[in-house]
């Protein structure tokens, strides 16, 4: 009667934007960015039986984000530090529709595949990032 669902969620975003920096101190920066690009968003479900289904489509995204740099080290061919952005992505949700595979033994009467729409995936959202940033 219950069975598990292993779900598997991948996305692969491809953008390019723009980054105003204005330095506050010698050790200190804030910044601006906004980016703009596509993704590709797949979702795959696989049940204790064997069977699979799943979908990938493609969708806009945008990005908007202000950053505090903090240089740790600053020297004049080499300098090290972190950032920290908080920012909101919107990213087009594409409706996803599962196509399945059978898995199972050889006894099963299988009925024809059909295709069932598993609605939208909306991966858009606020965020908060840390990177390590250098110059050399």
């Amino acid at each position: 009667m219950f069975q598990t669902l292993t779900t598997e969620i991948d996305a692969l975003g491809l953008s390019a934007g723009a980054r105003a920096r204005y330095r506050l101190h010698d050790r200190i920066a804030a910044s601006a960015r906004v980016d703009l690009g596509a993704a590709r968003t797949s979702l795959r479900l696989e049940d204790t039986m064997g069977h699979t289904a799943g979908d990938a489509r493609w969708g806009a995204i945008a990005t908007a984000a202000l950053g505090l740099d903090l240089l740790a080290i600053i020297g004049p061919r080499f300098s090290l530090g972190l950032r920290v952005e908080l920012g909101y992505t919107v990213a087009a949700a594409p409706e996803l529709t599962a196509t399945g595979s059978r898995g199972g033994d050889g006894d099963t009467i299988h009925l024809p595949v059909n295709e069932a729409s598993l609605g939208h995936l909306d991966l858009g959202g606020r965020f908060l990032g840390a990177s390590m940033l250098s110059r050399f």
